[in-house]
Parts: C-alpha cells; structure tokens; sequence
C-alpha cells in the first residue's frame, strides 16, 4: 500500500473535508486493514461520524482497556467522549494520518492532532494505533498518545 497524508480541519466538531471520507470508505469497503485504521481514524474521531464504526469495526470489538466495555456500540460512545474531552481543550483541530501500513490483518497508523485552544494556542499530540482485523473488520486496536506539546506562538 502507498503511504498516504491527509489533513483534515475540525471547527465546532463538525467535518472539515467531506469528499474525502466517501473515497476512505470507497478503500475500507475492501476491508484493508490500513485503510480500516485510517478510516476510523480519519472519519470516526477526526470527522466525529461514528456512524463509520459500523463499516470499519466488528460487532464483537474488544477494546484494549479491559475497563472498557466490549462491542461496537461501546467504541462509538468512547469517541464521543474523546471528541468531547478534545472540545474542551480546543476550538479546533486538525487530525493528519501521518502513515498506515498493514501486514497480514494486523495494521498500524501514526497521527498527529494540532489544535488551537480558546486562548489562541496551538499543541499537538501525537497517536499511534495498532488494530487487528478479522472478517473485513477491525475487532480490536490498542492506541498511545504522546505527551502535548506546544506548537508555535498564539495567534491573536
């Protein structure tokens, strides 16, 4: 698979590039894994359609914190909180899938998200995810987050 950057812009939690998740889910339609992990999250978290977790994850999704409750419905509700917890940090964000590459039904993607926070700041924070997939789903993914980092200066 061809290494492929794609940025997108996320103001007020609403989508930034709309036709670029009909051609992501156009490539997860063939259930790569890549393409599965970019697209949950490129469209899931970075576009906040959680309706995309039913085309990229399995009914039986078993999440990587075991305090975490199984099941596809349960991965919607943990993004939502995300986005939510990103809503408070910042105004907006941009989430780019830096690289995704799969072997086998394994798959693994870097991303970074920049935000602007309310007082003009921006940080980045940098995300690594490692899923599995079985069937054309995704049944599992473990992710880690570097530390935030400052970017830049404010903007007035």
């Amino acid at each position: 698979m061809t290494e492929q950057v794609t940025r997108r812009t996320v103001v007020g939690g609403l989508a930034g590039i709309a036709g670029l998740a009909a051609v992501s889910r156009a490539r997860a339609a063939d259930g790569d894994p890549a393409d599965l992990v970019r697209r949950l999250i490129e469209v899931a978290y970075g576009d906040a359609d959680v309706d995309t977790i039913d085309d990229v994850a399995a009914d039986e999704w078993v999440p990587s914190d075991p305090a975490d409750p199984p099941g596809r419905e349960a991965l919607k509700a943990r993004i939502v909180a995300n986005r939510q917890a990103f809503s408070v940090l910042w105004k907006t964000w941009t989430v780019t899938v830096d690289e995704a590459f799969a072997t086998g039904p394994s798959a693994a993607a870097r991303a970074t998200l920049v935000g602007t926070g309310f007082d003009g700041t921006h940080n980045s924070l940098g995300v690594v995810m490692i899923a599995h997939a079985d069937g054309g789903k995704l049944v599992s993914a473990w992710s880690g987050t570097s530390e935030l980092r400052a970017v830049g200066t404010p903007t007035p």
